[in-house]
């Protein structure tokens, strides 16, 4: 028997707690994940499985379907908190208490992409031969199906260049085609192979 047969043949409650509990750990820790081994993973979406599992109490035995809502509800609610406010609140306890310093991302990139909270307002990348693309306010992007930029977890960057500066240009340069009123707007992607440098500008937070 496979482990998927194994797992339909339980009964439908501990598939639902384990379903919604797996769920919620993939919303808790989606591009927070590479560096979870097999048992990181059991042991937290176990931790979302007892918040589904307390909803799943709540609902009515005569109306199961009530009962699996609340259960992928109480899951998903829990990991969204813990995602938005949880996790950061945790970390600065421990750093206040001097337990530690780290927060397990694997680098320094990794921290800031996958930090939901900051909002950098300029982007400039400096490819290997040299040459800065800018993406003077990305504010302007800001509604693009993809958002203002994509930062891929190998070190690419997707950007709307707004400007370019040469290794031996004095300033830098305009680039009209990145808004343009009639094609759209161009996005230009820039492999992790090709960046040197990245360069981000966060307003002061207040």
């Amino acid at each position: 028997m496979t482990d998927a047969q194994i797992l339909l043949n339980l009964p439908s409650d501990t598939l639902t707690v384990l379903v919604a509990g797996y769920l919620g750990y993939r919303l808790a820790y989606t591009g927070k994940d590479a560096s979870h081994s097999a048992v990181d993973v059991v042991f937290l979406s176990l931790v979302f499985t007892l918040a589904a599992q307390g909803g799943l109490l709540l609902g009515n035995p005569a109306r199961p379907g009530i009962g699996i809502a609340a259960a992928l509800v109480a899951a998903l609610t829990v990991a969204a908190l813990w995602r938005k406010w949880g996790e950061a609140a945790a970390f600065r306890l421990l750093r206040w208490a001097a337990i530690s310093h780290s927060d397990r991302t694997l680098t320094a990139w990794d921290r800031i992409r996958t930090d939901a909270t900051l909002r950098p307002s300029q982007l400039i990348v400096r490819r290997r031969d040299g040459r800065r693309l800018m993406c003077e306010r990305l504010a302007d992007f800001g509604k693009e199906p993809l958002g203002p930029c994509i930062y891929g977890s190998d070190g690419s960057v997707a950007l709307f260049v707004t400007h370019e500066r040469g290794p031996d240009d004095a300033d830098w340069v305009a680039t009209p085609n990145a808004a343009d009123e009639h094609w759209g707007r161009l996005i230009t992607l820039v492999p992790a192979a090709e960046v040197t440098a990245i360069y981000l500008r966060h307003p002061r937070l207040t």
